[in-house]
């Protein structure tokens, strides 16, 4: 994601900051997740992924600045 600052939810559950879990794989049960990236002046990003068992599922967003 291209703002650092971004919180990153899983299912309406915060699990951290763009620019942490860019440091570290962050390890979750396998299954159906919904994705929010959200920062306060941006659009928030939204997407759907599916872990399998082992697998890794990444993400890439770019969060756009809201229009005044």
């Amino acid at each position: 994601c291209n703002v650092p600052e971004a919180a990153v939810l899983l299912d309406d559950a915060m699990v951290g900051r763009v620019s942490e879990l860019t440091k570290e794989n962050k390890l979750i049960r396998p299954g159906f997740y919904r994705v929010e990236i959200r920062c306060p002046g941006y659009y928030s990003y939204f997407t759907e992924i599916t872990v399998a068992d082992g697998g890794v599922a990444p993400v890439k967003a770019a969060l756009h600045p809201l229009v005044d």
